[in-house]
C-alpha cells in the first residue's frame, strides 16, 4: 500500500489511471482485510476524484463507486475518515511539490541499489 499515494500522483496519466485499477481490484479482493491500509490510501484516491485528466478522474470515480457501493458505505467512508483526507491533504499543500510526491524519486533510489 506503500506504492499507492505515489502512484496516483505521478506525471504519467496511465500511470495514475492502472493504479486506481490495480488499487480497486486488490480491494475488491481483499474487503475486510483491507480495511486496516483504508486510511492510509483514502486521501490520495479521493484526491484522484478530481484530477485534472477526465480519464483518470472518471476511473478514480469509477473504482471508488465499485469499492463502496451503497450511498451508505460512501456516506460512511465521508463520515468515519474525513478527518484523515483533510489531513493528507493539508500535508501535501505544506510539505509535497510536484517532485516529491511522484513515484519516480522512490523508483530512482530502489533502481540504483
Amino acid at each position: 500500500m506503500e506504492l499507492h499515494p505515489p502512484l496516483v500522483t505521478d506525471f504519467d496519466r496511465s500511470v495514475r489511471a492502472k493504479a486506481h485499477t490495480a488499487h480497486v481490484a486488490v480491494w475488491l479482493a481483499a474487503r475486510k482485510r483491507f480495511v486496516p491500509y483504508l486510511k492510509q490510501c483514502l486521501g490520495p484516491w479521493v484526491v484522484s476524484l478530481y484530477d485534472s485528466d477526465r480519464q483518470v478522474a472518471k476511473t478514480a470515480i469509477e473504482c471508488f463507486n465499485a469499492a463502496f457501493e451503497t450511498d451508505a458505505k460512501k456516506k460512511s467512508v465521508w463520515g468515519n475518515l474525513s478527518e484523515d483526507i483533510r489531513l493528507y491533504i493539508l500535508n501535501i499543500l505544506r510539505n509535497e511539490n510536484a517532485r516529491s510526491i511522484s513515484i519516480r524519486p522512490l523508483l530512482r533510489g530502489v533502481l540504483m541499489m
